[in-house]
């Protein structure tokens, strides 16, 4: 080591330390003892030299022969040394080759003034006050040997941010050993935390069983509550720790003391689902009905989170399957509002679901709960039944409504493809295939509007076979024909047309079934449709010029409309139009030209019809039209 170096930082020189390091000096040279320049300057209470060392990297954990750090060296020295170390990060329990810790030294010291003060600004910063040296010494015990009665009183009623005594720290190790030191020395067995718990409520949620018999055979209190109400047997109930719940029975812990909340031991134990502490503490007489705040029991908590064991329990021991909330909810309630299936079972005695339960036994007021709480509608068996196949089955034709309602997918299928309606009819339930034809959902659609969409041609079929309207519309005006149009469902589209669905109903947006199928390119019902007859022969075209409807006639046209096609009467487009004197509609006809070119008059003169030529030429037809091979008339 640099001998002038080492002058300097002993004299606090700390220019001179500063430009010798500036040169190349080793910020981390140690002596034959293995100290480093920070061990002595801190030594030497050089404290401007100190800061110096450390922001020109001196190594903060660097150690000397006794494996001693600077901080170690620190606490012999003065507070504010330390203070600079522990500020800039210094490992405040590092141990020495004994396995002392700072905190060690610090209590082992009489002679500095200021030694207890050095003790509690370590405690402030973290040091662990019930460390263990390699011969089992914690500070406690190093103060107590050296008669240090400030520090041993300040390690006895020391409170950390967190509000916890040495005792508490010593408890939550399950450190048996310290903890009957600490007592030994008059620490407050009772002393409560910033969450006002006591160690007997650290021991009991620790499931530190032989540390818990400790403070409770020295006399701490057992009923005693912390800032929640919990007593130490609440802090047990919820940990699945029975042996230390039955210590504190066998000394008197109030079986049913009540929470802030009103929660009883009882009452936690469910909560986290530990059969074997509900057991004991229902052995023990805890009350199975006790009401917390909002008048839940345990088997109302219990059913709210699933546990169907503690449930299955409860009810054993004759809860209460009834009680009610402040509400009026009751654990079916519950039950059903996390849809807890597992629950409702056990609450019923049944394998069945309680969905289907309630619909075969038409036990509407249990559906409503059901519902009301979120119970899957369409959940099924192992048959594929949803509790809609079951109502309509029995014809229960109230709940059927009901689940329809609710959002019951009235199309559902079974694994062997049968609908509710197929179920309904098989049993002639009247009443039920009357609600299942003729419910209209929130957007206004039946049975045939889903069926349409999904191009489900079976349902189409049967649910026009007894005897829905075919053309009855939704909030939009649409029909099923208008939704096998759009979903380009060709099979459904020709059942429906079998069947005498209109085909020029428009939506509220004014547009037919075609419209339809030509904004979606639905090719396959553009063809359909385009020049489909009605019962008097006419096509859409046909109806289109009767209504004056020059878009759609352009639009039916462009789709390749027959222009040519007559009706019963012999009526073609053109004459329709020409009999209602639609001087805008004859126009687009007259002038219209097919795939080849050809107008009204090219097919008038071709088939040599000399009345429509005439007709043709009076209202403007372009005698010198070509077609595409360059023809004219």
């Amino acid at each position: 080591m640099d001998t002038i170096l080492l002058r300097h930082v002993k004299n606090n020189n700390s220019e001179k330390v500063e430009i010798l390091l500036k040169k190349g000096a080793d910020v981390n040279a140690k002596n034959d003892k293995g100290n480093a320049l920070l061990h002595i300057a801190v030594w030497s209470n050089a404290h401007e030299v100190a800061e110096i060392l450390l922001n020109n990297g001196a190594d903060i954990e660097a150690r000397n022969d006794r494996e001693q750090t600077a901080l170690h060296s620190a606490v012999l020295a003065n507070t504010q040394m330390a203070v600079l170390l522990l500020e800039q990060g210094a490992d405040i329990n590092a141990k020495n080759k004994n396995g002392d810790t700072p905190l060690h030294q610090a209590a082992a010291i009489l002679e500095l003034e200021d030694v207890t003060r050095t003790a509690e600004v370590l405690l402030k910063y973290g040091a662990d006050i019930n460390a263990r040296n390699n011969f089992g010494i914690t500070p406690l015990i190093r103060a107590v040997e050296q008669n240090a009665s400030d520090t041993v009183k300040l390690l006895i009623n020391y409170k950390d941010k967190t509000g916890q005594t040495a005792l508490h720290q010593a408890v939550e190790k399950d450190d048996a050993e310290t903890v009957k030191l600490l007592i030994k020395y008059g620490i407050n067995i009772d002393a409560t935390d910033s969450d006002e718990a006591t160690a007997l409520h650290l021991a009991a949620e620790n499931n530190a069983k032989a540390t818990a018999l400790i403070l409770l055979d020295n006399g701490a209190k057992i009923n005693i509550k912390d800032k929640d109400g919990d007593t130490p047997l609440h802090r047990a109930a919820g940990q699945n720790d029975v042996d230390t719940v039955k210590l504190l029975l066998a000394y008197g812990a109030d079986i049913n003391a009540e929470d802030k909340y009103g929660n009883t031991p009882l009452y936690i134990a469910a909560q986290q689902n530990d059969v074997d502490t509900v057991k004991l503490l229902l052995a023990y007489g805890a009350d199975i009905n006790a009401e917390d705040e909002d008048g839940y029991t345990p088997l109302y908590k219990a059913a709210r989170r699933n546990a169907s064991d503690i449930v299955k329990l409860l009810l054993e021991h004759g809860a209460d399957i009834n009680a009610k909330d402040k509400n009026g909810n009751t654990p079916l309630h519950a039950a059903a509002f996390k849809n807890a299936s597992d629950i409702v079972k056990l609450l019923f005695d049944t394998v069945d679901t309680i969905e289907l339960l309630a619909a075969q036994q038409n036990a509407s007021d249990i559906v409503k709960l059901l519902l009301e709480h979120r119970a899957d509608i369409n959940a099924e068996d192992e048959d594929g039944n949803t509790p809609l196949h079951q109502a309509a089955f029995k014809n229960a034709s109230d709940i059927v409504k009901l689940l329809l309602e609710h959002g019951a997918n009235i199309n559902a299928k079974d694994k062997y493809g049968f609908t509710p309606l197929h179920k309904a009819t098989w049993q002639n339930a009247a009443d039920t295939v009357e609600v299942l034809i003729s419910f209209k959902d929130e957007t206004g659609k039946t049975a045939l509007h889903h069926a349409a969409e999904k191009d489900d041609a079976e349902t189409v079929d049967i649910l026009i076979k007894y005897g829905i309207n075919i053309n009855v519309t939704d909030s939009t005006g649409a029909t099923a024909l208008h939704l096998a149009a759009k979903n380009n469902a060709k099979a459904t589209a020709l059942i429906l047309l079998d069947n005498g669905a209109k085909i020029n109903i428009k939506d509220k947006d004014g547009y037919t079934p075609l419209h339809k199928a030509t904004r979606q390119n639905a090719s396959d019902i553009v063809k359909l449709l385009v020049n489909l007859k009605d019962e008097t022969g006419k096509t859409a075209l046909h109806h289109a010029v009767e209504k004056d409807d020059a878009e759609t006639v352009k639009l039916l046209l462009a789709h390749g409309a027959d222009i040519n096609a007559e009706d019963k009467y012999g009526n073609t487009s053109l004459h329709r139009a020409l009999q209602q004197n639609v001087s805008d509609i004859v126009e687009v006809l007259i002038n219209y030209k097919d795939e080849t070119g050809n107008t009204a008059l090219h097919h008038a003169v071709k088939e040599n019809d000399s009345a429509i030529v005439e007709v043709l030429l009076a209202h403007g037809a372009d005698i010198n039209a070509e077609d595409k091979y360059g023809f004219t008339p």
